[in-house]
């Protein structure tokens, strides 16, 4: 039996083998290809729950830089001395 693979290392049926003496590699190749699915989809969860916190952190910090300038425009318009 011919051993090719893809080039992430999936096993690859030969074209000439009957499903019988592939099957094997058929369902290795499935195998490994889900786990590596799931492994991707894990990290993109981590990666968007820490996007998803960095930006919530961001527009706090936003919203409490809009706020003091805010206050330091109505305390120029009152004439306060800094």
């Amino acid at each position: 039996m011919t051993q090719e693979r893809t080039p992430r290392g999936y096993p690859l049926p030969h074209p000439t083998h009957l499903l019988s003496d592939d099957v094997h590699r058929l369902r290795e190749a499935i195998t490994r290809i889900d786990a590596d699915i799931t492994e991707a989809a894990q990290q993109h969860s981590s990666v968007s729950t820490f996007l998803s916190g960095a930006i919530d952190g961001l527009a706090a910090e936003q919203s409490a830089t809009d706020r003091y300038v805010h206050r330091l425009r109505l305390r120029a318009l009152h004439g306060y001395d800094f």
